[in-house]
């Protein structure tokens, strides 16, 4: 038996980035067992085989390239839950949002909206922007085996970096400083530096994107306690891109990453940024929980001073009836 405390006000509650306290170099030390991993993985796509010159390139050699890299990143959900339980015990479901789950409803209606925003960018892209020299859109012998396989594996990939970036990445970052301030923009920046880095790309337009890709997955997981409208935004824009081109152009002439004309530069940062504001707007209106209590004696989730107590009757956001229900009444629990 012993004794556990309700939480009593506000600060009690945890945000996305937020984790329960733990001194500092615990954090940091589960950072470093994180960038471990990341070495780890970057080492391990070393070892994929390399692309295969034009004159031998058939219906699936690209497609199963694709697949492995895709797969491997998304083997990433799995470490970062595996790191999140070891250091803080939380598993998949809080490593996902603050009400303890994946949210279906709420990923399956921001995949929606991103997917007519980024379709639309690719529509205006095909007719206003430029293909970068030397390439052309044409049917190749991997075309649909290669939409495929970014239809299928892509989200995944997706769904991989933001579990590592957003997931356990930002939240360990917030972690291994004291101050909850300091560590919330520690969240945002060190994990985008990461993100630029092993992109690896040395044009500009292009870490501009991966910048502003980062920091509004930042934005949405902590404006809506969950990372679901950042696997949506990320997978929406990735999927999209490749479906773009990857299926239509000779990969054997694409083994170093080209910089995008000014155009599909301008608007892809601009339809990121309308994205990110409508989903803002779409949580709010939503009324969709952004803080919660996992460790309290009854498990609770709030929504910016309004509560609903029961976190196991599938509550994904709060009504007007949901008052604060703030007390310090000590509560026995069995182990």
């Amino acid at each position: 038996m012993k004794k556990q405390f309700l939480p009593t006000q506000l600060k009690d509650y945890y945000r996305f980035f937020q984790v329960p306290a733990r001194r500092w170099w615990f954090g940091l030390i589960g950072l470093v067992a994180t960038l471990v991993l990341l070495v780890g993985y970057l080492l391990l796509l070393s070892l994929l085989p390399g692309a295969e010159r034009p004159e031998s390139i058939g219906v699936w050699e690209y497609p199963i390239q694709h697949i492995a890299g895709n797969l491997i990143i998304a083997g990433f959900v799995g470490v970062a839950t595996l790191v999140a339980w070891i250091f803080y015990r939380q598993g998949f479901g809080w490593l996902s949002s603050v009400v303890g789950r994946f949210r279906w409803k709420w990923f399956t209606q921001i995949i929606i909206v991103c997917s007519i925003g980024f379709f639309l960018l690719n529509v205006c892209d095909f007719l206003f922007g430029t293909m970068p020299e030397g390439l052309e859109r044409a049917v190749r012998p991997y075309t649909v085996s290669m939409i495929v396989a970014i239809l299928l594996t892509t989200p995944l990939q997706a769904a991989g970096e933001e579990f590592v970036f957003r997931g356990i990445l930002g939240r360990l970052m917030a972690a291994s400083v004291p101050s909850r301030k300091v560590g919330l923009v520690l969240s945002a920046l060190i994990p985008t530096l990461f993100f630029m880095v092993l992109h690896q790309d040395e044009y500009i337009f292009n870490n501009i994107l991966y910048i502003t890709i980062s920091l509004t997955a930042w934005w949405l997981a902590y404006r809506t306690g969950g990372i679901e409208a950042s696997i949506a935004l990320h997978a929406g824009i990735n999927v999209f891109s490749q479906l773009a081109a990857m299926p239509f152009i000779n990969l054997a002439e694409l083994l170093e990453r080209v910089d995008g004309d000014l155009f599909s530069f301008l608007s892809s940062m601009s339809v990121l940024i309308i994205l990110t504001f409508v989903i803002d707007l779409l949580a709010r209106r939503r009324g969709l929980v952004r803080m919660s209590s996992p460790f309290a004696s009854i498990p609770e989730v709030v929504k910016a001073g309004k509560m609903v107590i029961d976190i196991n009757s599938s509550v994904e956001s709060a009504t007007k009836e949901d008052l604060p229900r703030f007390d310090t009444t000590k509560v026995d629990v069995v182990q």
